[in-house]
């Protein structure tokens, strides 16, 4: 049975028919048919076309379905067609399955059903002809209900003769019948007489439909439960899904022959285009088979987020230790944290003996010891370019750059203190100069993005020079080819361009301590 309402059909999941099932079953469409409309069912089995009138039932239309509109087995669509006058509306398309039965397929009719039907409603109308009835209409054969019903045809008024002679009985044939071209009108015309009609059909072909993708889907039904079939999807796509209950336990059966292992290897690997359906072969012969795959690449996937690497700490661990990096707390998989353990030094050879400082009298209350002009020793002098170490300028480099140059000439200092904090490491000689002079060579080796570079130029005397990098590694100077990590220079030298303070600190060092993310920080007492 077929649901209907507002133009639209669906099957109630019942079977509809068996293949050649011939006037034993009523396919029947219930619902609330509009007044007034004549109905058709289209159907189409492969690529053959039906049409089958239909007639009023209780409650909707239907037909009694016979063995000629039932010739094919498997997937038939259908589609309900109303007419009224001029006007046409066709319904969706369903899917249903009519099972197989075990005599073959037939022959697919020539003709629409519909055709067969008037002929065989013509041939019963012949055979009951209309007469008076008592009450003044024409009593007409009713083919529904198989018997003579008065019909709204009132009968003419004329005298009443004699009776006369019984006339000839009016007979209808079916003469020629030809196939037309596909979207043609069908056409059926009279070849014979009034009392002898031939009636000549003229049917269109109709148009090769689309080979439709079937997938079936079978699901298992407990034991002792009814087949099931439902059809879903559309008509070039359709998915029928069969409900089979489970058989029932049988018998323990004989054993079998002891089978041999197999052994599986692995064959031939091919990667797939993205988005191909994973493929599995065996060759080889029983037991030593091979398993050849295709396997699809993976998709393209979005770029990740950058992950970060810090060093929160570093810690001195004795002489000879390994250097480790230790995990440290608040580490994550985008975030790392490291604390740093660097061993200790070993213990370096004595070294010089110092220039000495001399012995303080009461006289000498408040000086400082200063190195002499001949840099052999120290004397001690009132304090000059006093005052405390405070930061005079920072500078972060957002970008690599060839050369940094700080220049703080509007806060001249009788003590600098320059450091840079790399953002990466660094090593090789690099070249600084101090007031636009002529530059110093300092040496720095495998210092981490933690690690620092520090200068000290100190103007209160004789120029005093000191570097050095984190942690506690001595760096050397290339002023006036000597390599210590201090040394004791005169203002006129041309490194310090023969001023009496510090006013420009420059770097020249690309993509190290020039690098991106590099810091500079200034310190100094102010002159």
């Amino acid at each position: 049975m077929l649901i209907f309402s507002d133009w639209i059909i669906k099957t109630d999941g019942d079977l509809i028919a068996r293949q050649y099932d011939n006037l034993t079953r009523e396919l029947l469409v219930m619902g609330t048919l509009p007044e007034g409309w004549a109905w058709e069912l289209l159907v189409q089995a492969g690529g053959s076309v039906n049409v089958i009138a239909l007639s009023p039932r209780k409650g909707g239309v239907g037909v009694t379905l016979t063995a000629e509109m039932l010739t094919k087995a498997g997937l038939y669509a259908l589609q309900l067609r109303g007419g009224r006058g001029e006007e046409v509306r066709h319904t969706n398309v369903i899917q249903v399955v009519v099972p197989t039965s075990l005599v073959g397929d037939a022959t697919w009719p020539e003709l629409p059903s519909e055709f067969s039907q008037a002929e065989t409603n013509i041939r019963v109308l012949n055979a009951h002809p209309p007469y008076p009835g008592e009450n003044g209409y024409w009593m007409t054969w009713d083919l529904d209900a198989h018997s003579y019903a008065e019909s709204d045809i009132p009968l003419p008024e004329v005298d009443v003769g004699p009776p006369g002679p019984p006339g000839e009985a009016a007979t209808v044939t079916v003469g020629r019948t030809t196939t037309g071209e596909p979207g043609t009108q069908a056409q059926v015309t009279n070849s014979g007489t009034e009392s002898a009609a031939v009636l000549d059909f003229v049917v269109p072909r109709g148009a090769t439909g689309a080979t439709p993708q079937i997938q079936v889907r079978v699901t298992q039904l407990p034991e002792g439960a009814e087949p099931t079939v439902e059809v879903t999807g559309t008509a070039e796509a359709p998915v029928i899904t069969l409900g089979i209950p489970a058989g029932a336990t049988g018998g323990q059966g004989p054993q079998g022959p002891a089978g041999q292992t197999p052994t599986i290897t692995i064959g031939q690997v091919e990667t797939l285009p993205p988005g191909s359906p994973v493929t599995a072969s065996i060759t080889g012969q029983t037991p030593n088979l091979v398993l050849n795959l295709g396997i699809p690449q993976g998709a393209q996937g979005t770029p990740g987020e950058a992950a970060t690497i810090e060093v929160t700490e570093t810690q001195t661990v004795p002489a000879g230790t390994p250097a480790s990096f230790e995990e440290a707390e608040g580490s994550t998989a985008q975030a790392r944290r490291y604390i740093a353990k660097v061993p200790q030094g070993a213990g370096g050879p004595q070294g010089p003996a110092g220039l000495g400082v001399p012995t303080p009298t009461a006289e000498d209350a408040g000086k400082v010891p200063t190195v002499n002009e001949a840099g052999d020793g120290y004397e001690l002098l009132p304090p000059s370019g006093g005052g405390e170490l405070e930061l005079i300028k920072t500078v972060t480099l957002e970008e690599s750059v060839d050369t940094v140059t700080i220049d703080f000439s509007d806060t001249p200092l009788r003590f600098c203190r320059a450091i840079c904090i790399p953002g990466q490491v660094v090593s090789g000689w690099k070249n600084i100069s101090i007031n636009g002079g002529a530059g110093i060579q300092t040496l720095n080796s495998n210092l981490s993005a933690t690690d620092f570079v520090m200068w000290d130029i100190d103007f209160r005397s004789t120029v005093v020079m000191a570097a050095r990098s984190g942690p506690a590694i001595a760096v050397s100077l290339g002023l006036n080819g000597g390599n210590e990590s201090w040394g004791v220079y005169d203002r006129t030298n041309s490194a310090f361009g023969g001023l009496d303070t510090v006013q420009k600190f420059a770097v020249n060092s690309p993509a190290t301590l020039c690098g991106e993310n590099a810091r500079y920080e200034i310190w100094g007492i102010k002159a």
